[in-house]
């Protein structure tokens, strides 16, 4: 089961993972500031927007800084919630080696956790078995 946790938005606002769990399942999208990593970029975006009554999309930026992740949101039009995870507590709590890597989080707290290029379609197959 997924411990909660509480981290700050890259924007400075307080995210709380058992509140959001309250609400949907949650879905965290592990990158960095890679340019490579922006082919997953599309899809969080797309699940927010495809899945937004299903689930809550939130990535999880590490190696940078908040001015770093937020220029990197705004450049690529990222509308959903961004964690600063600058220290890497949630990367480690949820032992991701690398990126891109998804970590899905039923209502219940169970965690799965998915490394390396997901397609569309298994996205949306995940997400969609999580309800």
């Amino acid at each position: 089961n997924a411990d909660n946790f509480v981290a700050k938005t890259v924007s400075g606002e307080t995210f709380v993972l058992s509140n959001a769990l309250a609400q949907k399942p949650v879905v965290l999208w592990f990158w960095r500031l890679v340019e490579a990593l922006v082919i997953q970029k599309p899809l969080g975006e797309e699940a927010q927007k495809k899945f937004a009554d299903l689930v809550t999309v939130v990535g999880v930026a590490w190696a940078g800084n908040q001015s770093s992740y937020q220029s990197f949101v705004d450049r690529h039009g990222l509308t959903f919630v961004n964690l600063d995870d600058t220290p890497g507590d949630i990367y480690s709590k949820y032992k991701v080696p690398y990126q891109p890597a998804w970590v899905f989080v039923a209502t219940d707290g169970t965690a799965t956790t998915r490394t390396g290029v997901i397609s569309e379609s298994e996205l949306s197959e995940i997400i969609q078995e999580m309800n």
